[in-house]
């Protein structure tokens, strides 16, 4: 038994104030409601059917480690879990039960949760055990979703991929939900990795008679099947493929014709959904990308700095930097349309710094420059200070006080020489920003840090 309702458990937030669900949940990413836990780990560990399912979804949104525990042990026996028989809520294509849908939303949300030791390793263990799943469990485009925004998981599941996709297939058809649309739907996060052998399941799948919802997203494996270039006729067929793609990134950048929705509002909007749901075609929409970094016309440009982030593990920060840097780009050049910030050398500069290695060693001496002449610099410091903390702690007069991430992305051994070079420092200034910093940072770290800066 709880020893708060359930009222308060899953519909109020940290103030006391009633609230959403998922609200309560963004709250306890917050750390905001540690207190709680005890009360939503009872119910997890009970068989309260819908206050267990819940349980296990805000826990798992947390990150919280007996959560995905208990995940892993649903998914060996289905029949286990708290909420099983009971269809509580429905998926809105086929009415099959969304259960295990809503556990897949989960990990997808716990990327934001405070890191922990584990937890990358625990939500790749997790989507491998919902993988086991698949054959009986409608997902919809829950699990193939989480799997995509989790850095690098399709590759580290390729066999589990691989397998379930074989599975679905062996199964055939389903009173109960679209098999060969969830099989379609994991054949373009296998492709992600092994794309040949995505594009042989692709026509197994199309050879079954698919619904036409899984036909869609077969065409683009499909369409991509061609064989490498090995002939003057094959070459110049794939140089035309390359030239036509190139044609519409050309269009889409300028009037947004070639990906258009409702729910974009700038022309690289439809673009980033080409690059995310196109696996086939993205190389070339990448170098189709990489080439307009440099470009002198306004709006091409601004559509590839836009979308820098999302294409640079494919290029990497150097190769980057020579193509943007093939034409002008001076501080103060404005972007075509809105993006992350009205200054087209400032928002790739901070693209560049998100996503540099140690290797990039052009990039890196370029950050430092602009770090050195630009108002922008405070973007720039704390990814500094992960690529290259002697020339952070060389420069600490560039760091403001308020700028606790450049502190924090330093290595835990040099952070106290910062903290020394600083000083003194004012005093603390609370503020929601502060507070949710150091909640970022571990208990014993963050107490670590605030006595060297504020010793009593």
């Amino acid at each position: 038994m709880t020893t708060l309702d359930l009222k308060t458990l899953f519909r109020t937030d940290a103030q006391g104030k009633p609230a959403s669900f998922s609200d309560v949940i963004d709250d306890g990413l917050e750390g905001e409601l540690a207190g709680r836990i005890p009360d939503l780990l009872a119910l997890l560990r009970g068989s309260e059917g819908e206050s267990s399912l819940k349980a296990a979804i805000m826990l798992l949104s947390w990150g919280h480690p007996e959560a995905m525990q208990a995940l892993q042990r649903w998914s060996l026996q289905p029949s286990s879990a708290p909420w099983a028989r009971m269809s509580l809520t429905q998926q809105r294509h086929s009415g099959a039960d969304g259960s295990w849908s809503m556990i897949a939303d989960a990990l997808r949300t716990s990327r934001y949760a405070s890191e922990r030791p584990g937890l990358d390793s625990d939500r790749i263990s997790a989507l491998r055990a919902l993988l086991r799943l698949t054959r009986d469990e409608d997902f919809d485009r829950s699990l193939t979703t989480t799997i995509s925004s989790i850095s690098g998981a399709a590759t580290q599941l390729a066999d589990e991929l691989d397998a379930a996709i074989t599975a679905l297939l062996a199964a055939g058809p389903s009173n109960v939900f679209d098999r060969l649309f969830q099989a379609s739907m994991l054949c373009k996060e296998l492709a992600r990795s092994r794309l040949e052998r995505a594009q042989s399941l692709a026509q197994q799948i199309a050879a079954q008679s698919p619904s036409l919802r899984a036909q869609r997203e077969l065409d683009d494996l499909l369409k991509g099947m061609s064989q490498a270039p090995s002939t003057p006729d094959l070459r110049a067929a794939a140089s035309r493929a390359t030239a036509m793609l190139d044609g519409r990134v050309q269009r889409q950048l300028q009037d947004g014709s070639e990906w258009h929705s409702p729910r974009h509002i700038h022309p690289h909007d439809g673009l980033l959904h080409a690059l995310r749901t196109d696996p086939a075609s993205r190389p070339a929409y990448v170098e189709a990308l990489r080439q307009r970094l440099g470009s002198t016309d306004r709006q091409q440009r601004t559509g590839a700095i836009a979308l820098l982030r999302e294409i640079l593990p494919d290029i990497g920060a150097d190769r980057a930097l020579a193509a943007l840097h093939s034409a002008p780009l001076e501080p103060g050049q404005r972007p075509a349309w809105r993006i992350e910030v009205a200054d087209l050398e400032q928002a790739a500069a901070r693209a560049l710094a998100a996503g540099a290695t140690a290797a990039d060693t052009h990039t890196i001496d370029w950050l430092k420059r602009l770090a050195l002449q630009r108002p922008y610099r405070v973007f720039l410091l704390a990814p500094l200070a992960r690529l290259d903390p002697d020339w952070l702690l060389a420069n600490a007069a560039l760091v403001e006080h308020r700028n606790l991430a450049a502190l924090t992305a330093l290595p835990a051994g040099r952070r106290a020489e910062l903290i020394e070079a600083l000083a003194p420092w004012p005093p603390e200034q609370p503020s929601l920003l502060t507070r949710a910093f150091w909640k970022k940072v571990p208990p014993a770290e963050a107490a670590r840090l605030r006595a060297l800066m504020w010793p009593s």
